[in-house]
C-alpha cells in the first residue's frame, strides 16, 4: 500500500493519509474489484464521448509483468524461450495524444493475440 501511495497522485490529494491500518489491503482490493473497474471504464468512456475526443485510433499493447505471488492471475509464461511467472497487462491508448482508453490485467499465461 505504501509503494502504491508514494507512486500515485493520491499522495498529493491526501497528504495526511494513514496507511498503518491493516484494513488498507481491503480498501485496495475493493478499488481493484472487477465490478468497480467496469463501472469506472463505463463512466470514463462516456466522458471521452462527451468531451469530443476521437479515440477510435488506438494502440493496444500487452506486456508481461514478472510476479511470483501466489494468486489466480500469476502463471508461467514463455517469451522467446524465457520462462517466468507473470501477470499480463493490456493497455489501450489513443494513438495521437496517448490518452489511455482502457486497461486490464489477465492471467500471465495468455498469449498476446488472445488478449485482443
Amino acid at each position: 500500500a505504501e509503494d502504491w501511495y508514494q507512486s500515485s497522485y493520491c499522495r498529493y490529494l491526501f497528504p495526511e493519509a494513514d496507511l498503518s491500518s491493516q484494513r488498507i489491503s481491503e480498501l485496495l482490493e475493493q478499488l481493484g474489484s472487477e465490478e468497480n473497474w467496469r463501472l469506472f471504464f463505463k463512466a470514463y468512456i462516456h466522458w471521452l464521448d462527451q468531451s469530443g475526443i476521437d479515440y477510435r485510433k488506438i494502440i493496444i499493447d500487452s506486456t508481461g509483468l514478472p510476479n511470483s505471488i501466489h494468486f489466480p492471475l500469476t502463471a508461467v509464461s514463455n517469451h522467446n524461450g524465457k520462462i517466468s511467472n507473470e501477470i499480463r497487462l493490456i493497455f489501450v491508448v489513443e494513438e495521437e495524444i496517448g490518452l489511455p482508453v482502457f486497461m486490464r490485467y489477465v492471467q500471465g499465461s495468455i498469449v498476446d493475440i488472445s488478449t485482443l
